[in-house]
């Protein structure tokens, strides 16, 4: 129960009472979904990572932090999506591109999409990558390599 008190002026405070149990217990739920799902998608061989709404890294099994070349910080102090991109380009693992910026604004766009888009990419090492990028209910991502 979550209560609260309103002041009415001169006739005195009115109490009420809110039964916050069930919100509670659909966010563990939410949680225990979230760590579950977390805990599969890192035995996984394909890269995967989740940013959420503020596009925020949130998620990155091991695969997708060494396909990128992520600094183990990357999880620790979590990276914007845009700050991500700075970081895998300065390792060498993006495409070559003549305007980086527009490339990257345009890779935003995922995060707005109503559907899955996919990307191949050509690194300069002769790696290719297939991403497949995911929108989220909650205005994030999913990011599969």
């Amino acid at each position: 129960m979550r209560g609260s008190d309103l002041p009415l002026g001169d006739e005195g405070i009115a109490g009420y009472a809110i039964d916050v149990e069930e919100m509670e217990e659909l966010a563990r739920s939410f949680r225990a979904f979230r760590e579950a799902q977390r805990s599969m998608l890192d035995q996984l061989s394909s890269g995967v990572a989740q940013f959420d709404a503020r596009r925020q890294l949130t998620f990155a099994n091991q695969p997708f932090q060494r396909l990128l070349s992520l600094p183990p910080s990357a999880l620790i102090n979590p990276l914007g999506f845009e700050r991500l991109l700075d970081v895998a380009r300065e390792a060498g693992r993006l495409p070559e591109v003549r305007d980086f910026p527009q490339w990257r604004r345009e890779k935003l766009q995922w995060f707005a999409a109503t559907e899955a888009q996919e990307d191949t990419w050509l690194l300069r090492d002769g790696t290719h990558l297939r991403l497949i990028a995911h929108p989220m209910p909650d205005g994030g991502l999913m990011v599969i390599v």
